[in-house]
């Protein structure tokens, strides 16, 4: 329990001392455990366990819930407490969407160049950050999120053997869905990110697409983890294929208009 209890703390000092002004606001604890003490400003959020899944489930829910606040506007700044470079596309996400990023690790991640030659993925999700904090090394155990000042955050202890058993999930030697979505499960996932988008942005993204063979490539990462989150797996080939042909439809010009007339 010292711990999480101290969490809050540690997370504004490592902000402070990193130049960054804000306050931790809320923390959001990733767990396989269903019963777990209350502590201040913690929201506790159970997720399988990492033997399970490979950490997928975990990942999943650190990328909803930081795109569910950005989307709602109720943050300006987000801090990610993890090693896990699958994070990668919600962090570019995010940024795009203009919040601030901020990704902790603890020292082992302080000499970059070294940690590119190590653990290349881990090294390119601290690049993205806009600002990188060091923290005090943690004990193992369950994932956990904070937000700060308008900000939230996930954290995974880093283990290189752990690593490498996600990379065996990420190449599909465990586990793949017994079925793919067809295109009446899909469209409603692929409606309601449309919908999600800003005029501005769907605009921006209709006009790229008669030069694009897909869809643009911040577009399709968004469209991928808010998919991917609703459905708490990834989406096989063929579900990514239909996807993307749902959303070029969605997103031509004179689309959106014709839906609105024809509901």
């Amino acid at each position: 329990m010292g711990l999480r209890e101290g969490l809050r703390e540690g997370l504004e000092a490592a902000l402070a001392a990193a130049g960054v002004v804000a306050e931790v606001h809320r923390v959001i604890w990733y767990t396989r455990l269903a019963q777990l003490p209350p502590v201040a400003h913690q929201v506790p959020r159970l997720v399988p366990s990492e033997d399970q899944d490979g950490g997928a489930g975990l990942v999943l829910a650190m990328s909803r819930d930081a795109l569910q606040a950005a989307e709602s506007r109720s943050c300006a700044q987000i801090l990610f407490v993890t090693d896990d470079d699958r994070l990668l596309p919600v962090v570019d996400a995010l940024q795009a969407r203009g919040l601030a990023v901020h990704v902790a690790a603890d020292a082992a991640a302080a000499d970059l160049q070294g940690l590119f030659r190590r653990d290349p993925g881990w090294a390119a999700l601290l690049r993205q950050a806009d600002t990188r904090l060091f923290l005090q090394p943690w004990q193992p155990g369950s994932g956990v999120a904070a937000a700060a000042g308008a900000s939230g955050a996930a954290w995974a202890q880093p283990d290189q053997a752990r690593r490498r058993e996600r990379a065996e999930f990420g190449r599909g030697r465990h586990h793949e869905p017994a079925f793919s979505l067809d295109e009446t499960g899909m469209r409603p996932l692929v409606e309601q990110w449309r919908l999600g988008l800003e005029e501005p942005e769907r605009l921006a993204i209709a006009a790229e697409l008669p030069t694009q063979r897909g869809l643009p490539a911040q577009a399709d990462r968004s469209l991928l983890v808010y998919v991917s989150g609703q459905l708490q797996r990834s989406l096989t080939v063929p579900e990514r294929k239909l996807m993307r042909a749902l959303a070029r439809e969605m997103l031509e010009p004179g689309s959106l208009e014709e839906a609105v007339a024809g509901a």
